[in-house]
């Protein structure tokens, strides 16, 4: 099962998931570019609505239940080659991005003097 490499991407992945400086430069760094992805994608006329609040609201949740899920492919998988641990190891943190995108923050607050419209 091993690729060469002494078993480097699960260590990276833990090293990136600390708080050394490093890991928070880089978490912040692709945090903020997907977050100039969805701005601009924003401006260009996508709207989340609903989906957005959804993702920002279960946004841990969300990310544990993909951690958990590359675990048990891992976990249960009856003989797993490289292939599948590297494939695993690569598309959990594609997917963390992806829940990334749609999470547009918290709602703004409601103007002073305005009520909100009720739908």
């Amino acid at each position: 099962m091993s690729d060469g490499d002494g078993g480097r991407p699960p260590a990276d992945g833990a090293f990136l998931c600390g708080p050394s400086r490093i890991a928070v430069l880089t978490r912040t760094a692709c945090r903020r570019g997907i977050g100039a992805l969805r701005d601009a994608a924003a401006s260009a006329g996508l709207r989340l609505g609903a989906a957005g609040r959804f993702v920002h609201r279960f946004k841990r949740w969300i990310g544990v239940l993909i951690l958990v899920t590359a675990a048990v492919v891992l976990f249960t998988w009856s003989y797993p080659t490289t292939v599948v641990v590297v494939w695993t190891v690569a598309l959990a943190p594609v997917a963390l991005a992806i829940r990334e995108f749609p999470d547009d923050g918290p709602a703004p607050p409601p103007t002073p003097g305005r009520t909100p419209l009720a739908h």
